[in-house]
């Protein structure tokens, strides 16, 4: 792995910034959709 010094150092503050918050939609919205899922199948049966 490399440390966020390496990255700030090769690619800038931006490129760290991207990778630390990469996530944090990306998570969020795979629960809502597993949520929404789950209610489209109850809502057929």
């Amino acid at each position: 792995m490399y440390s966020e010094a390496q990255i700030r150092d090769q690619f800038g503050n931006e490129a760290l910034d991207y990778l630390e918050n990469k996530h944090q939609g990306g998570t969020n919205g795979e629960k809502g959709n597993t949520v929404e899922k789950a209610r489209s199948y109850h809502s057929r049966l």
